[in-house]
C-alpha cells in the first residue's frame, strides 16, 4: 500500500553532483498537508561522511562472505586490520 503513494522524481541538486556524489531527498507529504523534506548531500562512506571503523569492518565482512566463509574472512580482516602497523604487507599472505 506505502509503495503505492510514493513517487519518485529528479533532484537538479543531486543530479548536479552525480556521479561524485550519491545524494538524495525525501519528501512526505502528510494527510494535514505538511510537508516534511530530508536531504542528504554527502553519501555514506565517502569523503565527506566517512565511515566508521566498526562500520568499514562490518562492510568488508558483508561483502567478503559473499565469496569465503566466516572462519576464512575473519583471518582476512584481522590483517588488513593489522597492515597500517605492519613493517610489510607479507601478512596478507599468512591469512590465505
Amino acid at each position: 500500500r506505502i509503495a503505492g503513494l510514493v513517487r519518485c522524481f529528479a533532484d537538479e541538486e543531486a543530479t548536479a553532483n552525480f556521479p561524485h556524489q550519491f545524494g538524495g531527498v525525501v519528501r512526505v507529504t502528510t494527510k494535514g498537508g505538511t510537508v516534511l523534506e530530508h536531504r542528504v548531500q554527502y553519501n555514506r562512506g565517502g569523503p565527506q561522511n566517512p565511515l566508521s571503523a566498526d562500520e568499514l569492518g562490518l562492510k568488508f565482512e558483508l561483502n567478503a562472505t559473499r565469496a569465503c566463509s566466516p572462519e576464512e574472512v575473519a583471518p582476512i580482516k584481522a590483517a588488513i586490520v593489522s597492515l597500517p602497523t605492519s613493517p610489510t604487507a607479507n601478512v596478507l599472505k599468512s591469512s590465505k
